[in-house]
């Protein structure tokens, strides 16, 4: 592994893993209340619905435990900071290189319903590719 100078800005990988630390902790309770939700019904599909959504937060628990591992492995910090006006400001140190991000809340619902669409795309992916 080569050795990454002190006082250098994160990589683009330690950038996604800050970023991933951040967002992803959002989304988990959202899938867990939906997951909850459904839950509630008692309709045909929903068994389906509840064990395709256990698998989505699964996957969301392991990307925040990698997320958190990378950070861990490169001694980054990430420290959120005062949440004003749908605004939650974040802060990291990285090899003695400091720096803040903010999430707005356009944003994060934003990134969130991405994010949320693609685990499921992935989820269709992986089971009808196993079907067939």
């Amino acid at each position: 592994m080569n050795e990454i100078a002190v006082n250098q800005p994160p990589t683009a990988e330690e950038i996604t893993a800050i970023y991933d630390s951040c967002i992803l902790p959002m989304i988990q309770p959202i899938v867990q209340r939906n997951r909850t939700s459904i839950a509630r019904n008692k309709h045909a599909l929903t068994k389906l619905f509840v064990t395709s959504t256990d698998l989505l937060l699964a996957q969301i628990a392991r990307d925040i435990t990698d997320a958190k591992r990378i950070l861990s492995r490169q001694d980054i910090v990430v420290q959120s900071g005062p949440q004003s006006e749908g605004i939650v400001k974040y802060r990291y140190s990285c090899r003695g290189f400091e720096a803040e991000f903010e999430i707005t809340r356009d944003k994060a619902k934003a990134e969130i319903s991405t994010r949320i669409a693609r685990y499921i795309e992935d989820l269709v992916n992986v089971k009808s590719a196993t079907l067939w």
